[in-house]
C-alpha cells in the first residue's frame, strides 16, 4: 500500500477539488500517525513547527464578529500544514519505491493529458484551471533522468515532456511557465552550489532587460499571454489607485498596496503578529469587481501580502523559513537518488517562494497543492536516505542499503 500513497495522493491533488481531498488527506494522516506511532522521529516533523507558529500568529487578533471569514482563513493555513505533514511522513516513515520515479511519471501523464484534454475540449482553453503545476513542475526531471530499472525509452520521456510543455501553453499560465523554467534550472544543478544561482540568475536578469522592452505592451484591449509577461514587474509594484485605469490595470498591483496600508496603519504589535484571521483588506471605496461592487477583500494575489496583513512579520519570515526546508538537509552529493531528491525538494521550494507573489502559492485554493506535497515528501525521502545511510556507516558497513539509481539521459 505504502508504494501506492504518493502516486494516489498526487492524482487526488489533480483530479479533485480541495474540497473534496482535505478530508482524504486528514483521514489518511491519522491513520499514518496511529500505524507509525513509536516508528516516526519527532525530529522529522520539527521542520513544520513554523508552519505552526503561523497558526498561532493569527490568532491572537483573531476577528470574532467575522467567524465565516476567520474559519476560511483557518482553512487554508491548515490545509498546507495537512498537506505537508502527509508528505513528510510518506517520505520519512516509508522505504522508496523502486519505482517512485515512474510511478511519478505516470501520475504527469495522466494529469496532462486531461489537463489538454479540457484545455482543447473547453469553451475557454485560457486559465490555470487548465493546468497541473506538479506536471509542470516535473516535466524537465522526466526528460533529464531516468532508471535503470526501465522507466521508458528516451523518446515515451520526450513525448511526455512535450505533453507536458503543450499543457503549460494551451494554459496561458505565467506561473506555469516560471515553474517550468525553474524546474529546468533545477535539473541541471543550479540550486546545489550558490555561486551557480547567482550566475544563473544574473544571466536571466540581463535576458530580461534586452527582451523586456520588445515584448507588446499590457492594456486593458486586447491582453495577450506577451502583454501578461510584460506587466509581470508591473504587477509586483504598488499602485495607488488614484486613476482608476491604471487601477485595472495593474489591479495586483492595487491590492498589495491596499494590503500594505492596511498593515501600516496597525498597531506594533499587530505589525509584528498580524490583525488575525478574518480581517479583510480595505480597498478604500467602492470598486467594480467581477458582477458586484466591493470595498473589501479577504485576501490578495500576492500572499506576501496577505500574509502580513493577517500574521505579520511573523507569518511571512515562519512561511519563508518552512519553505526554505531542502536547503538546510544534509546529503550526500555521490549519491544520484538523494542529488535528485535534492533537485526537485529545491525546485518546489523555489516555486512555491515564487508563486506566492503571483497566484497565492501553497495559499492559493489548489493549484499549487501537489506541489506543496511534492515538496515535502521529497524533503523526507531525502532524511529517511540520510538517516539509513548514516546508520549503516555507523553499523561500519555503508553497503548495507542501496537506493534505487537514477541516471542522466
Amino acid at each position: 500500500m505504502s508504494r501506492f500513497l504518493l502516486p494516489f495522493l498526487l492524482l487526488t491533488t489533480g483530479l479533485l477539488s480541495s474540497i473534496y481531498f482535505y478530508p482524504v488527506f486528514a483521514l489518511l494522516l491519522g491513520y499514518l500517525i496511529y500505524e507509525r506511532r513509536g516508528c516516526i522521529p519527532i525530529s522529522a516533523l520539527r521542520p513544520l513547527a513554523p508552519l505552526v507558529l503561523i497558526v498561532f500568529a493569527g490568532m491572537v487578533f483573531i476577528d470574532t464578529r467575522d467567524i465565516y471569514g476567520s474559519l476560511r482563513d483557518l482553512w487554508y493555513i491548515s490545509k498546507i500544514i495537512l498537506i505537508a505533514m502527509t508528505g513528510l511522513l510518506v517520505g520519512v516513515a516509508f522505504e522508496i519505491d523502486p519505482k517512485w520515479f515512474r510511478k511519478l511519471m505516470s501520475v504527469v501523464l495522466v494529469l496532462s493529458f486531461l489537463n489538454l484534454a479540457r484545455a482543447l475540449l473547453g469553451s475557454e482553453a485560457e486559465g490555470s484551471r487548465h493546468l497541473s503545476y506538479f506536471a509542470a513542475l516535473m516535466g524537465p526531471f522526466i526528460l533529464r533522468y531516468h532508471s535503470r530499472r526501465g522507466v521508458s525509452s528516451r523518446v515515451i520521456r520526450v513525448v511526455l515532456v512535450l505533453l507536458v510543455v503543450g499543457m503549460v501553453a494551451l494554459s496561458g499560465s505565467r506561473a506555469g511557465l516560471l515553474t517550468l523554467i525553474v524546474a529546468y534550472l533545477a535539473s541541471r544543478g543550479i540550486f546545489e552550489r550558490a555561486r551557480y544561482t547567482f550566475l544563473a540568475g544574473g544571466a536571466i536578469a540581463m535576458l530580461a532587460l534586452v527582451v523586456w522592452p520588445l515584448l507588446p505592451q499590457y492594456d486593458m484591449g486586447e491582453i495577450t499571454f506577451l502583454g501578461k509577461i510584460q506587466n509581470s514587474i508591473n504587477e509586483l509594484t504598488f499602485e495607488t489607485g488614484e486613476d482608476r485605469i491604471d487601477m485595472y490595470a495593474n489591479w495586483r498591483g492595487f491590492e498589495a498596496y491596499r494590503a500594505y496600508e492596511t498593515w501600516l496603519n496597525a498597531s506594533f504589535i499587530q505589525k509584528i503578529v498580524g490583525l488575525g484571521f478574518g480581517e479583510s483588506i480595505d480597498l478604500g471605496r467602492f470598486v467594480a469587481y467581477e458582477s458586484d461592487e466591493i470595498s473589501s477583500l479577504p485576501f490578495v494575489h500576492n500572499a506576501y501580502f496577505t500574509l502580513l496583513v493577517k500574521t505579520g512579520i511573523v507569518g511571512i519570515a515562519a512561511m519563508v523559513y518552512a519553505l526554505f526546508l531542502p536547503f538546510r538537509i544534509r546529503f550526500n552529493r555521490h549519491d544520484p537518488d538523494a542529488v535528485v531528491l535534492n533537485q526537485i525538494s529545491c525546485s518546489a521550494a523555489v516555486v512555491l517562494l515564487l508563486t506566492m507573489a503571483l497566484i497565492a502559492g501553497p495559499l492559493n485554493k489548489e493549484s499549487m497543492d501537489g506541489v506543496v506535497l511534492l515538496w515535502a515528501w521529497s524533503s523526507g525521502a531525502l532524511v529517511r536516505i540520510g538517516r539509513q545511510a548514516r546508520v549503516s556507516q555507523a553499523k561500519g558497513n555503508p553497503h548495507d542499503w542501496v537506493a534505487p539509481r537514477l541516471t542522466v539521459s
